[in-house]
């Protein structure tokens, strides 16, 4: 497992009551510093970059075979700037 991801996960967590207008519940309070927040929020939009590479890829067998050219130039430009972080 990431390093960074279980430094995080193991985070100090504050037993705390969400209370709503209608409602109550227990839940927690973790703290976290900014730049966790900021990292987790940058691991889910990779995820999120991966995802859409992938269902590209997948797409990529319904498609005709002068599409599949097209298609799969596009999936491999998304897939580097995946890796790359998006730039």
């Amino acid at each position: 497992m990431n390093e960074r991801l279980q430094e995080i996960k193991e985070s100090r967590k504050l037993p705390c009551t969400y209370v709503t207008e209608n409602s109550e519940r227990k839940g927690y309070y973790y703290d976290l510093m900014d730049v966790d927040f900021h990292w987790l929020i940058e691991q889910a939009e990779k995820v999120k970059r991966y995802e859409q590479s992938l269902k590209n890829i997948y797409n990529w067998e319904t498609r005709t075979d002068i599409n599949k050219t097209v298609h799969l130039s596009e999936s491999a430009i998304l897939a580097k700037q995946a890796l790359e972080g998006g730039k």
